[in-house]
Protein backbone atom coordinates (compact mmCIF):
# COMPACT_ATOMS: atom_id res chain seq x y z
CA UNK A 1 0.00 0.00 0.00
CA UNK A 2 2.51 2.56 0.75
CA UNK A 3 3.49 3.17 -3.21
CA UNK A 4 0.27 4.79 -3.18
CA UNK A 5 -1.08 6.44 -0.46
CA UNK A 6 0.16 7.93 2.98
CA UNK A 7 1.35 6.37 5.86
CA UNK A 8 -2.14 7.07 7.71
CA UNK A 9 -3.68 4.61 5.45
CA UNK A 10 -1.07 1.94 5.69
CA UNK A 11 -1.83 2.09 9.48
CA UNK A 12 -5.29 1.66 9.01
CA UNK A 13 -4.56 -1.37 6.70
CA UNK A 14 -2.49 -3.06 9.45
CA UNK A 15 -4.67 -2.84 11.42
CA UNK A 16 -7.83 -4.63 9.79
CA UNK A 17 -5.13 -6.91 9.59
CA UNK A 18 -3.94 -7.99 12.47
CA UNK A 19 -7.58 -8.04 14.12
CA UNK A 20 -8.97 -10.06 10.82
CA UNK A 21 -6.00 -13.09 12.07
CA UNK A 22 -8.38 -13.65 15.41
CA UNK A 23 -11.46 -13.25 13.11
CA UNK A 24 -9.71 -16.54 11.31
CA UNK A 25 -9.39 -18.84 13.46
CA UNK A 26 -12.34 -17.90 14.93
CA UNK A 27 -14.26 -18.84 11.48
CA UNK A 28 -11.90 -21.68 11.24
CA UNK A 29 -13.38 -22.92 14.44
CA UNK A 30 -17.06 -22.28 13.86
CA UNK A 31 -16.71 -24.10 11.04
CA UNK A 32 -16.38 -26.97 12.58
CA UNK A 33 -19.34 -26.14 15.50
CA UNK A 34 -21.68 -26.12 12.18
CA UNK A 35 -23.52 -29.47 13.79
CA UNK A 36 -23.69 -28.27 17.26
CA UNK A 37 -27.30 -27.65 18.03
CA UNK A 38 -26.26 -24.18 19.83
CA UNK A 39 -23.56 -21.65 20.38
CA UNK A 40 -23.30 -20.09 17.26
CA UNK A 41 -24.07 -16.77 18.34
CA UNK A 42 -22.71 -16.76 21.56
CA UNK A 43 -19.28 -17.46 19.83
CA UNK A 44 -19.84 -14.94 17.04
CA UNK A 45 -20.54 -12.10 19.32
CA UNK A 46 -17.13 -13.18 21.58
CA UNK A 47 -15.65 -12.87 18.02
CA UNK A 48 -17.09 -9.68 18.16
CA UNK A 49 -15.76 -8.18 21.03
CA UNK A 50 -12.58 -9.59 20.56
CA UNK A 51 -12.19 -8.01 17.24
CA UNK A 52 -13.24 -4.61 18.27
CA UNK A 53 -11.01 -4.84 21.54
CA UNK A 54 -7.76 -6.19 19.38
CA UNK A 55 -8.85 -2.76 16.94
CA UNK A 56 -9.24 -0.29 19.85
CA UNK A 57 -5.84 -0.98 21.33
CA UNK A 58 -4.10 -0.78 17.67
CA UNK A 59 -5.39 2.45 16.59
CA UNK A 60 -5.02 3.92 20.28
CA UNK A 61 -1.09 3.45 19.36
CA UNK A 62 -1.61 5.68 16.62
CA UNK A 63 -4.08 8.28 17.46
CA UNK A 64 -5.16 8.01 21.36
CA UNK A 65 -7.27 11.56 20.61
CA UNK A 66 -9.36 9.67 17.80
CA UNK A 67 -12.81 8.22 19.70
CA UNK A 68 -13.69 5.03 18.07
CA UNK A 69 -17.08 5.32 16.91
CA UNK A 70 -19.73 2.69 15.49
CA UNK A 71 -22.93 4.72 16.19
CA UNK A 72 -24.08 8.16 14.85
CA UNK A 73 -25.18 9.14 18.06
CA UNK A 74 -21.65 8.98 19.18
CA UNK A 75 -20.22 11.13 16.25
CA UNK A 76 -17.69 14.14 17.98
CA UNK A 77 -16.89 17.00 15.72
CA UNK A 78 -13.49 16.35 14.78
CA UNK A 79 -11.80 13.50 13.36
CA UNK A 80 -12.48 10.03 14.67
CA UNK A 81 -12.57 5.78 13.29
CA UNK A 82 -15.62 4.58 12.53
CA UNK A 83 -14.96 0.59 12.66
CA UNK A 84 -17.09 -2.27 12.27
CA UNK A 85 -14.84 -5.57 13.96
CA UNK A 86 -17.38 -7.71 11.98
CA UNK A 87 -19.84 -6.59 8.99
CA UNK A 88 -21.41 -9.59 7.87
CA UNK A 89 -22.33 -11.04 11.23
CA UNK A 90 -25.07 -13.43 10.17
CA UNK A 91 -22.63 -14.91 7.15
CA UNK A 92 -19.84 -15.28 9.92
CA UNK A 93 -22.16 -17.36 12.28
CA UNK A 94 -22.94 -19.51 9.24
CA UNK A 95 -19.98 -19.91 8.12
CA UNK A 96 -19.79 -18.28 4.89
CA UNK A 97 -17.11 -16.25 4.03
CA UNK A 98 -18.65 -13.11 3.34
CA UNK A 99 -17.98 -10.55 5.95
CA UNK A 100 -15.36 -7.76 6.79
CA UNK A 101 -13.21 -6.10 9.22
CA UNK A 102 -13.87 -2.66 8.42
CA UNK A 103 -12.05 0.79 9.70
CA UNK A 104 -12.42 4.77 8.26
CA UNK A 105 -11.47 7.97 9.42
CA UNK A 106 -13.99 10.47 9.38
CA UNK A 107 -14.34 14.12 10.03
CA UNK A 108 -17.97 15.48 10.49
CA UNK A 109 -19.85 13.72 7.93
CA UNK A 110 -17.00 13.55 5.52
CA UNK A 111 -15.05 10.03 5.20
CA UNK A 112 -11.48 10.64 4.76
CA UNK A 113 -9.62 7.24 4.07
CA UNK A 114 -11.18 3.50 4.67
CA UNK A 115 -10.36 -0.02 4.67
CA UNK A 116 -12.05 -2.59 4.33
CA UNK A 117 -10.64 -6.05 4.33
CA UNK A 118 -12.06 -9.87 4.09
CA UNK A 119 -10.62 -11.88 6.61
CA UNK A 120 -11.48 -15.23 4.73
CA UNK A 121 -10.71 -14.64 1.73
CA UNK A 122 -8.22 -11.76 1.83
CA UNK A 123 -9.56 -9.34 -0.11
CA UNK A 124 -8.98 -5.61 0.68
CA UNK A 125 -10.32 -2.78 -0.61
CA UNK A 126 -8.85 0.86 0.32
CA UNK A 127 -9.14 4.57 -0.68
CA UNK A 128 -8.42 8.17 0.43
CA UNK A 129 -10.38 11.18 -0.40
CA UNK A 130 -9.63 12.57 -3.80
CA UNK A 131 -7.04 9.63 -4.78
CA UNK A 132 -9.14 7.00 -6.47
CA UNK A 133 -10.12 3.31 -4.50
CA UNK A 134 -8.00 0.72 -4.97
CA UNK A 135 -8.21 -3.45 -4.41
CA UNK A 136 -5.01 -4.96 -2.97
CA UNK A 137 -3.02 -7.54 -5.24
CA UNK A 138 0.39 -9.06 -5.34
CA UNK A 139 1.67 -6.77 -7.58
CA UNK A 140 0.31 -3.86 -8.84
CA UNK A 141 -3.13 -2.63 -6.86
CA UNK A 142 -6.02 -2.65 -9.01
CA UNK A 143 -8.28 0.53 -9.70
CA UNK A 144 -11.60 0.11 -8.99
CA UNK A 145 -14.34 1.76 -11.48
CA UNK A 146 -18.14 1.68 -10.90
CA UNK A 147 -19.96 -0.44 -13.82
CA UNK A 148 -21.02 1.98 -16.58
CA UNK A 149 -24.30 -0.16 -17.15
CA UNK A 150 -27.42 2.30 -17.30
CA UNK A 151 -30.09 -0.09 -18.23
CA UNK A 152 -32.10 -0.74 -14.66
CA UNK A 153 -33.82 -3.41 -16.50
CA UNK A 154 -30.51 -5.29 -16.84
CA UNK A 155 -28.97 -4.30 -13.53
CA UNK A 156 -27.20 -6.64 -10.44
CA UNK A 157 -28.48 -4.60 -7.38
CA UNK A 158 -28.15 -5.25 -3.83
CA UNK A 159 -30.89 -4.66 -1.94
CA UNK A 160 -33.37 -5.99 0.68
CA UNK A 161 -36.62 -7.12 0.60
CA UNK A 162 -38.77 -7.72 -2.62
CA UNK A 163 -40.31 -4.29 -3.60
CA UNK A 164 -37.25 -4.31 -6.20
CA UNK A 165 -38.12 -7.44 -8.37
CA UNK A 166 -39.68 -6.66 -11.84
CA UNK A 167 -37.98 -3.68 -11.41
CA UNK A 168 -34.65 -4.16 -12.09
CA UNK A 169 -32.63 -7.12 -13.47
CA UNK A 170 -31.32 -9.31 -10.79
CA UNK A 171 -31.71 -8.59 -7.11
CA UNK A 172 -29.10 -9.97 -4.38
CA UNK A 173 -28.94 -9.53 -0.86
CA UNK A 174 -25.56 -11.15 0.06
CA UNK A 175 -25.37 -9.63 3.65
CA UNK A 176 -22.28 -7.63 4.69
CA UNK A 177 -23.27 -3.84 3.17
CA UNK A 178 -19.03 -3.26 3.43
CA UNK A 179 -18.28 -5.61 1.00
CA UNK A 180 -21.62 -4.91 -1.27
CA UNK A 181 -20.31 -1.10 -1.26
CA UNK A 182 -17.03 -3.13 -2.58
CA UNK A 183 -18.31 -4.85 -5.09
CA UNK A 184 -20.53 -1.57 -6.31
CA UNK A 185 -17.10 0.36 -6.50
CA UNK A 186 -15.18 -2.47 -8.42
CA UNK A 187 -17.81 -2.76 -11.33
CA UNK A 188 -19.32 -6.11 -10.16
CA UNK A 189 -22.75 -4.73 -8.68
CA UNK A 190 -24.66 -2.02 -10.88
CA UNK A 191 -26.07 -0.75 -7.60
CA UNK A 192 -27.06 -0.95 -3.71
CA UNK A 193 -29.97 0.32 -1.74
CA UNK A 194 -30.42 -0.25 1.97
CA UNK A 195 -32.47 -0.10 4.58
CA UNK A 196 -31.90 1.08 8.50
CA UNK A 197 -28.13 0.30 7.73
CA UNK A 198 -25.77 1.88 10.90
CA UNK A 199 -22.57 4.33 10.13
CA UNK A 200 -20.47 1.53 10.74
CA UNK A 201 -21.35 -0.65 7.94
CA UNK A 202 -21.80 2.28 5.39
CA UNK A 203 -18.95 4.75 6.18
CA UNK A 204 -15.98 3.17 4.89
CA UNK A 205 -18.23 1.55 1.75
CA UNK A 206 -19.55 4.42 0.45
CA UNK A 207 -16.37 6.48 0.42
CA UNK A 208 -14.85 3.86 -1.97
CA UNK A 209 -17.83 4.74 -4.19
CA UNK A 210 -17.53 7.43 -4.44
CA UNK A 211 -13.75 7.17 -5.50
CA UNK A 212 -14.18 4.84 -7.74
CA UNK A 213 -16.72 7.35 -9.51
CA UNK A 214 -20.21 6.54 -8.31
CA UNK A 215 -22.15 8.30 -5.82
CA UNK A 216 -24.33 7.85 -2.65
CA UNK A 217 -27.71 9.19 -1.71
CA UNK A 218 -30.29 9.06 0.86
CA UNK A 219 -33.31 7.61 0.12
CA UNK A 220 -34.77 10.35 2.15
CA UNK A 221 -33.11 13.58 0.35
CA UNK A 222 -35.81 15.82 -1.03
CA UNK A 223 -32.85 17.19 -3.77
CA UNK A 224 -31.02 14.47 -5.31
CA UNK A 225 -28.46 16.72 -7.49
CA UNK A 226 -25.97 16.44 -4.54
CA UNK A 227 -24.72 13.91 -1.75
CA UNK A 228 -26.08 14.25 1.67
CA UNK A 229 -23.45 12.31 3.78
CA UNK A 230 -24.87 13.49 6.99
CA UNK A 231 -28.57 12.68 6.08
CA UNK A 232 -27.42 8.97 4.75
CA UNK A 233 -25.16 8.61 8.47
CA UNK A 234 -29.16 9.74 10.25
CA UNK A 235 -31.32 8.31 7.96
CA UNK A 236 -29.49 4.77 7.60
CA UNK A 237 -30.97 4.74 3.97
CA UNK A 238 -28.28 4.42 1.36
CA UNK A 239 -28.19 4.41 -2.57
CA UNK A 240 -25.08 3.86 -4.33
CA UNK A 241 -24.06 3.42 -8.03
CA UNK A 242 -23.61 5.44 -11.06
CA UNK A 243 -24.73 8.43 -11.76
CA UNK A 244 -27.68 7.37 -14.01
CA UNK A 245 -28.24 3.75 -11.37
CA UNK A 246 -28.49 5.97 -8.29
CA UNK A 247 -30.72 8.40 -10.07
CA UNK A 248 -33.09 5.79 -11.29
CA UNK A 249 -32.77 4.03 -8.18
CA UNK A 250 -34.06 7.30 -6.43
CA UNK A 251 -36.85 7.93 -8.17
CA UNK A 252 -37.86 4.02 -7.55
CA UNK A 253 -37.29 4.14 -3.72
Amino acid sequence: MSNYFSRNLDLLNAVVKRAGMGLTRDFSELTQLQSAPKGHEEFTQAAYERTLAIMKIELGKYHADYPIVTEVKNMPFGECFVVNPLDGRINFMRSIPYFAVTVAVVRRSQVLSAVIYNPATGDTYFCEKGTGAFKEAARNNLRLRVAVRNDLSRSLIACQGDKWNGKVGEVRNFGSTSLDLAAVASGQLDGLVGYKKSLAEMAAGSLLVREAGGRCLSINQEDNRSDDPDLIWKSGNIIAGNETICQKLFELA
